[in-house]
């Protein structure tokens, strides 16, 4: 296999953007590209720094042995959960509610459903993904330190949308990928 380091990204750094659960989600790169200027119906969570943007799919299996459990015969996927997470910059009324569930102060209550668009930035290339459904559910720890800043981060656990997928994507500049 060939390497070729102009194929190599950095995509850690980008935006976040939600909207009410039903937003019709962009399809394009264009169009994500363009919620940066022109969010519209979309909030943005304000930039995200170097550090804080992950996305983790995780599978559970289950392996199916022969008769008397001698060996592996099939691996079967039992159950799939897509993540993404991300540390938001900016001090608002936006940030602090998806960290702590409510604008007015830490709450017990569960965190409402978005529609979600990730989009991680490498100079002049992007790479994007939608989420039709994903809700806040892991805070993480907010450090108060003067030496990286205030960062909220949060993890959103994704949900399976119309057509199946937990995410839609990817989206990008790149011509070999979209």
């Amino acid at each position: 296999m060939a390497r070729d380091a102009t194929q190599v990204r950095d995509f850690s750094e980008g935006y976040v953007f939600f909207a009410p659960l039903g937003t019709t989600l962009p399809t394009s790169i264009n169009s994500i590209l363009a919620l940066v200027e022109t969010p519209g119906s979309w909030t943005s969570v304000g930039y995200i720094s170097e550090d804080g943007l992950t996305m983790t799919p995780e599978r559970s299996v289950d392996d199916i042995k022969a008769w008397a459990n001698r060996a592996t015969v099939r691996t079967v996927q039992t159950a799939y959960d897509f993540k993404f997470s991300f540390s938001m910059l900016e001090t608002n009324a936006d940030s602090i509610e998806l960290w702590q569930g409510d604008p007015d102060g830490i709450v017990s209550t569960t965190p409402e459903h978005f529609a979600w668009v990730i989009l991680g930035t490498d100079g002049d290339e992007a790479i994007a993904w939608t989420v039709e459904d994903g809700q806040p559910s892991e805070p993480q720890e907010l450090g108060l330190g003067s030496g990286t800043g205030t960062m909220y981060g949060v993890t959103v656990k994704t949900f399976p949308g119309d057509n199946g997928y937990n995410a839609n994507g990817p989206y990008s500049t790149i011509d070999s990928i979209s």
